[in-house]
């Protein structure tokens, strides 16, 4: 396994981690990392939307 390989996957396992996890701990989490920025927050719920392959169904997105 070359060194790029294996840092594509450990990215891709905590993209997992991070994204993957329950909406209500989602949400808790990047409230304490965005502080009062709703654009950023929204930036990231965006960004959770499209890795859990949900951009296009409204009805299951945080914001």
């Amino acid at each position: 396994m070359t060194p790029d390989h294996k840092q594509s996957n450990e990215a891709d396992r905590a993209a997992k981690a991070f994204y993957g996890q329950s909406d209500k701990a989602f949400a808790a989490q990047i409230a304490e990392i965005c502080g009062n920025d709703p654009k950023l927050m929204q930036a990231f719920s965006r960004t959770r939307d499209r890795f859990l392959g949900r951009a296009d169904k409204p009805e299951q997105r945080l914001c």
